[in-house]
């Protein structure tokens, strides 16, 4: 009787160990899959910012020099390490939106990226827009800007 209670109480205890063991490998894929993803976005802002440097050195130095000179990069490339598993756990608390923010030395620098009309709307052939139609390219929607400027 011992013993049939027992191997009951051990075969309870395997189930429930292998249902635990499912949900982990789950959780792995899913940071797994998070990983490959954040990879790609990281490899595509990389591309995208080679693009705009070799873009960008065709335009005459003084009209890019302004918007340029305190740009320090995208987080996500300012903020490599060199252990994968710390540079993941680093990507999943930032989160995407500030892994892809823009990295600026001065408010001057952040003022810059985006230009407005008369009427309030953002005259698309000035900064960063500008720069991007210069390659083809269209900025649509929000982007996140760090400034360094007085931080301590």
């Amino acid at each position: 009787m011992e013993r049939q209670v027992a191997r009951q109480i051990v075969e309870f205890k395997c189930k429930t160990m292998e249902e635990e063991l499912k949900k982990l490998g789950l959780k792995v894929n899913h940071h797994e899959r998070n990983i490959k993803f954040l990879k790609s976005e990281l490899n595509a802002v990389e591309e995208a910012c080679v693009d705009l440097g070799t873009e960008g050195s065709s335009l005459p130095a003084r009209s890019k020099m302004p918007l340029m000179k305190d740009i320090l990069g995208f987080v996500a490339t300012l903020g490599k390490v060199n252990d994968d598993n710390l540079s993941r756990i680093l990507s999943e608390y930032l989160g995407m939106d500030n892994m892809l923010a823009l990295v600026c030395k001065t408010y001057d620098s952040v003022k810059g990226l985006e230009k407005y009309d008369k009427n309030g709307f953002i005259d698309k052939s000035s900064g960063l827009h500008g720069l991007a139609h210069t390659i083809g390219k269209v900025l649509d929607g929000r982007f996140t800007v760090f400034c360094l400027e007085n931080l301590r």
